[in-house]
């Protein structure tokens, strides 16, 4: 049996920054991670022979460990973007804490495509809200302007041009690390000032950047929450961003300085992205994509979205130094789909035409 094999590991794990907990019984099998301040989030993890393989963040984190003799630590091997480096993880304590998220190996990546399949459509249900910006508020962002010369970044530029040089700088300014925390008020100017302390923000306050400057510039942009189907599943952040000269929207990654067209050439938003994924239809991706300065090809971007194009939420307001958790939320979702307890928090709509509207 799995579980008995996993057995050995089970324990609680300290490196550094990191707490691995490893859980396994006869009702439960569960590797989690805590690292400075992120809560527990789930990883996929892998038995070979009597290394225990995990991955974090699709393979851009991957841990091999084997037990010591003596069972007191698990040492091995990190590759993290292609870098390998050694590693030694000290038991702490023979109880685990258990993580929110289960082991996420449950959906190949075909089945995903298939689970959009089943659930392809969307329908106006009566609810209807629409979006708020704060635009052109150079006052707000005065500091940032001269510190980072954004008005040269921006020179000259508009509309698409001026989406793909901020997202290029968001992303070559700022690393990705997907287990920072993120200041409890969330704009441009408290995450550049969390970015001072610490080494990388996660792909929420990267996308929450690149869309306050665009807003800054007069460009209306959301930064918006892509869900799977599935209960616990971590999230993604990407930025949608609204493009007057093509009179739609556009879906910008600043975490990959990622954006997606089809094979005519036309830019992809992410109610249009996950109908291609859904068709099998070619995508194609910027050249210049990358994480944390490392390629990223079309194949392994959709490898990792293939888990977020379910279903969507981002908020109905974006002013300037509010909390998040202040502001109405929308969860739209496909019809025939039951929106889980772990989402109550966000209104439900089906209605994808409101979701995505062409901004006033």
């Amino acid at each position: 049996m799995i579980e008995q094999k996993l057995l050995k590991f089970h324990g609680q794990w300290q490196l550094d920054t990191w707490t691995l907990n490893i859980h396994s019984d006869r009702d439960l099998v569960q590797v989690s991670a805590y690292h400075v301040y992120l809560e527990y989030f789930g990883i996929n993890w892998e038995l070979q022979d009597e290394d225990l393989f995990l991955q974090v963040f699709g393979n851009s984190l991957t841990m091999t460990l084997k037990l010591t003799d003596d069972g007191s630590q698990l040492v091995g091997t990190q590759n993290s973007n292609g870098k390998e480096s050694e590693l030694t993880f000290t038991k702490t304590n023979d109880t685990p804490i258990l993580g929110a998220f289960r082991n996420l190996l449950e959906l190949t990546f075909e089945e995903r495509r298939q689970k959009l399949k089943e659930f392809p459509d969307f329908a106006d249900d009566g609810v209807k809200f629409e979006f708020k910006y704060d635009l052109n508020r150079r006052d707000l962002y005065a500091d940032l302007i001269t510190e980072f010369d954004l008005d040269i970044v921006a020179s000259g530029l508009e509309d698409v041009d001026l989406m793909i040089a901020l997202q290029k700088w968001t992303t070559e300014k700022f690393k990705h690390d997907g287990m920072s925390g993120m200041p409890e008020i969330r704009n441009a100017v408290t995450i550049v000032d969390y970015l001072r302390e610490y080494p990388g923000i996660n792909c929420r306050g990267h996308a929450i950047l690149l869309a306050e400057l665009l807003r800054l510039y007069g460009v209306k942009a959301q930064h918006i929450t892509v869900h799977s189907s599935e209960d616990e599943h971590p999230v993604h952040v990407v930025t949608h961003a609204y493009s007057e000269k093509l009179q739609q929207w556009i879906m910008l990654d600043p975490t990959y300085n990622a954006v997606l067209t089809s094979q005519t050439g036309n830019f992809h938003n992410l109610l249009t992205l996950r109908r291609a994924f859904a068709n099998d239809e070619p995508l194609f991706i910027n050249e210049d994509a990358n994480y944390n300065d490392n390629k990223t090809t079309v194949d392994f971007y959709m490898e990792f979205m293939s888990s977020y194009l379910f279903r969507f939420s981002t908020n109905s307001e974006f002013p300037f130094d509010v909390k998040e958790a202040d502001i109405t939320a929308y969860m739209l979702y496909p019809v025939g789909f039951v929106n889980p307890e772990e989402f109550k928090f966000t209104t439900p709509t089906t209605s994808a035409n409101v979701f995505f509207a062409k901004p006033e």
